[in-house]
């Protein structure tokens, strides 16, 4: 039985048998002790990325660097089902957002490698071996950094998904005269997130622009939402544009004329006053 005060990482690589170098192997046991359990995985990903480096620099080779914990659990199970079911993962700099894994997921640490989450098993792998997995398997892949708590793959995933069972209600609803349920529409939410300092468009379904809000507030519980448009829009074409990646200050804006122009030019237009 595994220490629970100790953790052992497996290091390895596989050589290149092109120029006669075979791989090798290592393991390595250290102290987690007096950690709970949100430092003890912030200390298993740092010692990860440590030990990559370090090795990396000893076998001139890229390693893999896993625990001993999920080597085991890369055995498949029965079923075909996702191997670990309800598992929760982490992201954010402060581990702030929680989601249940699936399959396709890349929750990237650093140094080019992750952890793959499949169909029947996970692995800790590298990205280009991670879309091979999620091709072989016919599962869209999503590459989410560790340490970015919002990923809009992922939720617009999550959204459409979520619109499709709007519209089986509906569709279901539609053949009942008597339901009073509204039907739920798209909408195009713009919000800003402070901690990220970024500016987003956020396509939700929804039963009014206000609902609007409520949807893409449990989506983002820390951004902030300034307008709920009917349609789905898109900084395609022009039909949406954003200042930039955060909020941008008039200030900033009035003297910087080669990017935005000048408000005389739009009085003007194209062929002067």
């Amino acid at each position: 039985m595994a220490n629970p005060d100790k953790v052992k990482f497996i290091i390895s690589h596989n050589g290149d048998s092109s120029v006669g170098v075979a791989g090798e192997k290592a393991e390595v046991l250290l102290d987690a002790s007096g950690f709970n359990a949100e430092d003890r995985a912030n200390f298993v990903e740092n010692a990860r990325d440590s030990l990559a480096t370090a090795f990396a620099s000893i076998w001139e080779f890229k390693p893999s660097v896993r625990t001993e914990a999920e080597l085991q659990a890369e055995a498949p199970f029965e079923g075909g089902r996702l191997l670990l079911q309800g598992e929760k993962v982490r992201f954010g700099r402060n581990n702030e957002r929680e989601i249940e894994a699936f399959a396709g997921l890349f929750r990237y640490s650093g140094f080019g490698s992750g952890t793959y989450y499949g169909l029947t098993h996970k692995v800790f792998t590298d990205l280009n071996e991670a879309q091979e997995l999620a091709q072989k398997e016919g599962v869209k892949l999503i590459n989410w950094d560790s340490e970015n708590a919002w990923n809009h793959d992922y939720d617009h995933m999550i959204e459409a998904r979520r619109a499709e069972q709007v519209v089986a209600a509906n569709d279901s609803t539609a053949q009942r005269p008597d339901s009073a349920q509204p039907a739920g529409v798209p909408f195009t939410v713009i919000g800003h997130d402070e901690y990220e300092r970024t500016l987003f468009i956020e396509h939700v379904v929804a039963t009014d622009g206000l609902n609007a809000f409520a949807v893409a507030a449990s989506k983002y519980p820390e951004a902030e939402f300034s307008v709920a448009i009917e349609g789905t829009l898109t900084e395609e074409g022009n039909v949406l544009t954003l200042p930039g990646e955060g909020l941008v200050p008039s200030g900033v804006i009035l003297t910087s004329p080669d990017v935005f122009g000048t408000a005389q030019e739009a009085n003007d237009g194209p062929d002067g006053p």
